[in-house]
């Protein structure tokens, strides 16, 4: 975003005798959306245009508007007394209302955000920055065009700043760890294989790791992402086969737009062999947090998911289907794949003791059934009572579990210390 100066600030409030003591609104407008259209005028109209909409700002605000950039203004609405929340309306209504350029009448399709000053905050640079905010982060984020200042979402859009522009270093810098979940037999509780988990700990706050997945896939550091946890695993791996001569397999996430590689399988295949590993020593989980129409630009062949799922599993890597039942997860997701198992999804197990339990108890039986069918594995997410690990046998099939009835996320020592140093 172009910066916002105190000469700017002082445009925007000239002839205001004491600052301190007025109340004012504070609008953020993009014209993006608009620029986009801009195509289909004619060469000498979109001047004409351009000017049109300013003009439109310029008489809303009463002429105390700055223009930053091609595509973005500001303006300010001074009010002394409480009514803040009708001008608001006012405002809006006329911004949204259709306008007359040349022999044309359109209607603009803006993004807006806003704050108040002083109840947002008491510094006016502060309620500028939020209101600039407010406008990206809803843009991004919802079907909306206009959004009021929130601290929950200006706190979430500066987390996805931060991620966006330090992710890579911290990548490079090693900053990122893995924990890792145990997955078991439901009977014998017996650990089969452990699943990498990525974690990442930034001035003193976990961040979440489904935000850093969804924020890679839109900045194509998915690819790196991939590699660095994959890469990681496999060290680990690596480490235990050297010390105790054997290793329970670990599974990593791939998401889905990481698929849109078309080197990927080779990759991954060239980390097992730098590793001294077998195939079986790693799974991978395909989660499908974006759709799969979605490529990357590093793919210039435009090999499908599809493609390069089926190269993987023609090198030995066995594929299981993440979160399934959830997103964009459904039967054409798993037919496409042809996944060796399915992990269901927590949201299903905590459904299942609810009001609602024999709903969900028939669906889980439905994709047990065809998973059976189709000699699939099924591995279900997130147990944490008996209860609802009783309720999953009466089903009467094999499946498998994660969660914390068994087990929650341990660190590379404790994994050493539990399942290898005191196993014989």
């Amino acid at each position: 975003m172009i910066e916002i100066s105190q000469k700017d600030i002082d445009t925007l409030l000239s002839n205001i005798d004491d600052v301190a003591t007025c109340r004012a609104l504070i609008f953020s407008i993009s014209l993006k959306e608009f620029e986009k259209q801009k195509i289909f005028f004619q060469d000498n109209d979109k001047e004409l245009y351009t000017k049109g909409i300013e003009n439109h700002i310029a008489k809303i605000s009463k002429h105390r508007y700055l223009k930053l950039g091609e595509n973005e203004y500001l303006f300010v609405v001074i009010q002394n007394d409480s009514l803040l929340d009708d001008i608001e309306k006012r405002i809006l209504g006329e911004l949204y209302s259709s306008i007359q350029i040349g022999d044309y009448v359109i209607s603009i399709p803006y993004s807006i955000g806003s704050s108040k000053f002083p109840d947002d905050s008491e510094s006016f640079l502060d309620c500028i920055a939020f209101a600039r905010v407010s406008k990206l982060y809803h843009a991004e984020h919802s079907l909306k065009y206009y959004s009021k200042y929130n601290k929950k979402n200006y706190e979430d859009a500066w987390e996805e700043f931060m991620i966006k522009n330090t992710l890579l270093l911290a990548i490079e810098e090693d900053e990122l760890d893995l924990v890792y979940q145990p997955v078991f037999s439901s009977d014998k509780r017996e650990v089969l294989y452990f699943e990498a988990l990525l974690r990442w700990k930034k001035h003193g706050k976990h961040i979440s790791p489904q935000k850093i997945v969804l924020i890679s896939e839109q900045t194509e550091i998915i690819h790196v992402l991939t590699e660095y946890v994959t890469e990681k695993a496999c060290f680990f791996q690596h480490t235990l086969k050297q010390k105790y001569g054997r290793v329970f397999p670990i599974s990593v996430n791939i998401s889905q737009s990481a698929l849109a590689n078309p080197k990927l399988p080779w990759k991954l295949s060239q980390l097992l062999q730098t590793y001294n590993l077998d195939f079986s020593d790693i799974k991978l989980e395909i989660t499908e947090t974006t759709s799969s129409k979605q490529y990357s630009s590093i793919n210039k062949k435009k090999v499908t998911p599809e493609d390069i799922s089926q190269d993987l599993i023609s090198r030995g890597f066995s594929l299981y289907a993440d979160d399934f039942g959830v997103g964009f997860s459904n039967l054409e997701f798993l037919s496409k794949h042809h996944f060796s198992g399915i992990k269901l999804d927590k949201y299903f197990i905590d459904s299942i003791t609810t009001s609602h339990s024999s709903y969900f108890l028939t669906l889980i039986k439905t994709i047990l059934d065809f998973a059976t069918n189709n000699n699939q594995q099924i591995i279900c997410e997130g147990v944490e009572t008996q209860r609802q690990l009783e309720l999953l046998k009466e089903l009467g099939f094999n499946f498998y579990v994660q969660g914390y009835l068994f087990s929650k996320p341990v660190s590379e020592d404790e994994i050493e210390k539990k399942y290898y140093q005191n196993v014989n």
